[in-house]
């Protein structure tokens, strides 16, 4: 796994992640005909979240809170090698 985030100013954060996972893919029935193990394959998937802080204003809620807006967006990609 791989992880990084950019503060571009006090307020508005981009992090963006990326995990790999091999794995085996396998068939049971009834798609035994296939073979057991059809083959490795690899699930890479992306993840990037951006973050924009607002403050609220001088309140004495302002000491431990703040207002965040949030979006994330996602890939993944899948590759096989078929043996």
């Amino acid at each position: 796994m791989f992880s990084a985030g950019l503060r571009f100013d006090d307020f508005s954060l981009v992090e963006f992640r990326w995990t790999r996972s091999p794995s085996t893919l396998r068939f049971d029935a009834p798609f035994a005909f296939l073979g057991a193990s059809v083959g490795e394959i690899a699930l890479n998937q992306f993840h990037a979240d951006f973050t924009r802080e607002f403050v609220i204003g001088v309140t004495h809620l302002s000491a431990w809170s703040n207002l965040q807006s949030t979006g994330s967006c996602a890939a993944r990609s899948n590759s096989a090698a078929v043996s």
